[in-house]
């Protein structure tokens, strides 16, 4: 159950990443046409997703790895 969470997680994060992708190509487009005030409302965006991405990659690297230690047979209660 947990890990579905992590999964579901980390699809967001491939997705995010697939949109700067897509952001970096609009970049390039819009430099080519010299739209400075379209290129400023990009970066902004891109680096607000960059911001959300790596924290959620934080997120479920910290939280998925203290799951796994949980769930670690050397974690488990003898009783």
């Amino acid at each position: 159950m947990m890990e579905d969470r992590f999964t579901r997680l980390r699809a967001v994060i491939a997705a995010w990443e697939a949109r700067e992708a897509e952001r970096g190509k609009e970049f390039r487009d819009l430099f080519e046409r010299g739209d400075g005030p379209a290129i400023r409302r990009l970066m902004d965006e891109m680096r607000m997703l960059r911001r959300r991405r790596r924290a959620l990659e934080a997120f479920v690297q910290r939280w998925a790895e203290s799951q796994d230690s949980l769930n670690h047979p050397s974690a488990r209660s003898p009783f």
